[in-house]
C-alpha cells in the first residue's frame, strides 16, 4: 500500500503543469473507478484532492467552471 506523505506531495504539485495536474486527476479517477476496492484508494483520492488544491490556488482570481474537471 502507498503512503502519501501530505507535505512533500503538496509541494511537488506546485511544480506540476496544469496539464500534469488535471491528467493526475484523471488517472486517478479512473483507477478509483476500475477499481475501488484497491488498498491505494485513500492514496488516489488525496491525490485528487492535493491536485484540485493546487488548481485551485492558480485560479484563485479567475471565475472557473470547476465541472469542467468532472470528466477528468
Amino acid at each position: 500500500m502507498k503512503k502519501m506523505l501530505h507535505a512533500e506531495y503538496i509541494a511537488a504539485t506546485k511544480k506540476k503543469s496544469i496539464e500534469a495536474l488535471f491528467h493526475t486527476i484523471k488517472d486517478c479517477r479512473k483507477v478509483m473507478r476500475l477499481q475501488p476496492d484497491n488498498p491505494n484508494f485513500g492514496y488516489y483520492a488525496d491525490e485528487i484532492c492535493y491536485c484540485r488544491m493546487e488548481l485551485q490556488r492558480r485560479v484563485e482570481d479567475v471565475d472557473y467552471d470547476w465541472s469542467l474537471t468532472d470528466e477528468c
